[in-house]
């Protein structure tokens, strides 16, 4: 409900406040906990129904509706609970990639083709893990097996997003949007660290063009077809916050 909310009225705003939203939601998703958001949002809302008083302002009510809606799922879960579950799944660990991963990285990849990868950049993939997997590139395991990876590196006064992936079914939908939350909090904890505030940039294709976004990502370019039939090269950027 307040979702649609949300999307109906984001439709009206100027493309500059539209953005301005977008990066006040990405910046919250990576910095406040679940549970918290609900506050915050509804402190937003409030100040944007104020709006016309000082400092305040009529753009709090989509940015409100937006933090909102992020712990909407999360407290209908906890007010309804779940039968026969005490817990959700077991947590994500993260821990810098050594070659022994190698292998399973590998067969995560191939997991991903050809949604997502062509099977023929494994040659590509194979070569960074040899030659420039680094302490920032992290494996994520889960209950003792590893199920993703992905990391960054710093090049040319800006920020990379490298290889990041999931195994196939290693999480259901419900826990993807909470899996790759932890995924990007993890990138972007390390990359502030560095302390450059650089920004941060990813090629990717138009299948996660969207999802990206959710972080605060904007597209800059659209090569098609850049990463092979049916997969457009899209590189996208975002300021570091």
């Amino acid at each position: 409900m307040i979702s649609e909310l949300e999307r109906k009225l984001r439709n009206y705003l100027p493309r500059a406040l539209d953005r301005r939203v977008g990066r006040g939601k990405a910046w919250v998703r990576l910095r406040v906990p679940p549970g918290v958001r609900l506050v915050v949002g509804l402190l937003l809302l409030c100040g944007g129904v104020l709006g016309f008083l000082p400092v305040l302002g009529f753009w709090m009510i989509p940015l409100g509706l937006s933090i909102m809606a992020m712990d909407w799922r999360w407290v209908r879960q906890r007010v309804r609970g779940s039968p026969g579950q005490t817990g959700g799944p077991d947590p994500l660990i993260f821990r810098p990639y050594c070659p022994s991963d190698a292998a399973a990285l590998k067969d995560i990849f191939l997991s991903n083709c050809p949604k997502y990868f062509h099977r023929s950049d494994l040659v590509d993939f194979t070569d960074f893990l040899e030659r420039f997997a680094d302490p920032n590139y992290l494996v994520v395991e889960r209950s003792g097996q590893i199920i993703g990876c992905g990391g960054h590196f710093t090049k040319n006064a800006h920020h990379g997003i490298a290889w990041v992936m999931f195994a196939k079914s290693s999480i259901g939908p419900r826990d993807l949007f909470a899996s790759a939350d932890r995924m990007f909090q993890e990138i972007e904890t390390r990359i502030r660290a560095e302390g450059t505030g650089f920004d941060i940039r990813i090629e990717t294709t138009q299948k996660m063009e969207r999802l990206l976004r959710r972080y605060g990502f904007e597209t800059c370019s659209i090569s098609k077809a850049g990463f092979g039939p049916g997969l457009d090269r899209v590189v996208m950027t975002r300021p570091q916050t």
